[in-house]
């Protein structure tokens, strides 16, 4: 009877265990963990990103539904792959229209950036625009439930043979975030690393690192990245129901034979 109640304890201990590495692995970290960094410039004022904000609820009906608590305003290649279109999708011009000042503001940044006049979103009408990722935070996004990656969205692109791979870079801008926060991890491994992202879950990897930068997001504030250091989108606590973690997300590479640095999604 003893035998039977100790093995039913280390059995329930276990249990507890791989349900708290599931919702909370850092529970089991030691050390220094999560180091905050931060990394953002504000693009946008306060009031910018209000309007932004506004004029994003306002096309609703064009969210696109991608799983329980995500959507998007716009199409990206990691959910869309290629277009099946020669001309611009629906989708586009709308963006275009409705944000042409943002947009424009978002290219005199990098332009500014990238200390060249030679930016400009890609012009081939089938490459997506950088666009909108809008979450649901609920009780599902409290929990660390995003995948660890590097960006390799620009092996999609039509002009990838005259493209350095070398150069490139990842933004997102924050356009409303919940009250509790929310933010990006990045992890000290590079592109190089394939291989250990393939063989190890991101919340394994926790237990190799001691210290993973975090880049708390502020409203109208870009973070940029050559996006080939693994990272990953930062779970947010729900305060109230009803709200929205909402960024404005792109690409950008160099193509060396055009001479231009171009935007995407």
């Amino acid at each position: 009877m003893l035998t039977f109640l100790l093995i039913l304890l280390i059995f329930i201990i276990l249990v507890i265990i791989i349900y708290l590495m599931y919702y909370n692995p850092a529970l089991f970290i030691f050390g220094n963990k999560y180091v905050t960094k931060n990394e953002t410039e504000e693009i946008f004022t306060i009031s910018q990103s209000q309007i932004i904000h506004n004029k994003v609820m306002n096309l609703k009906d064009h969210w696109k539904k991608r799983n329980k608590i995500l959507y998007t305003l716009g199409d990206a290649y990691y959910l869309d792959g290629k277009s099946k279109v020669s001309m611009p999708n629906n989708n586009k011009i709308i963006l275009y229209d409705t944000f042409k000042d943002e947009y424009d503001q978002i290219l005199n940044y990098f332009k500014i950036k990238l200390n060249t006049s030679n930016v400009m979103y890609h012009p081939n009408e089938t490459v997506y625009l950088p666009a909108f990722h809008i979450f649901e935070v609920n009780e599902i996004f409290s929990r660390s439930i995003a995948s660890l990656h590097i960006d390799k969205q620009y092996t999609f692109l039509p002009d990838i043979d005259e493209c350095d791979l070398n150069k490139t870079l990842s933004f997102t801008i924050a356009i409303n975030i919940p009250k509790n926060g929310a933010g990006l991890y990045k992890y000290p491994l590079y592109k190089n690393s394939d291989q250990i992202n393939k063989i190890y879950p991101w919340w394994f990897l926790n237990f190799c690192y001691k210290d993973v930068d975090y880049i708390p997001y502020k409203i109208g504030h870009i973070v940029t990245h050559d996006g080939h250091q693994y990272h990953m989108i930062a779970p947010s606590i729900p305060s109230t129901s009803n709200e929205y973690r909402i960024t404005l997300q792109g690409h950008g590479i160099y193509n060396k034979i055009k001479n231009y640095w171009y935007l995407y999604w």
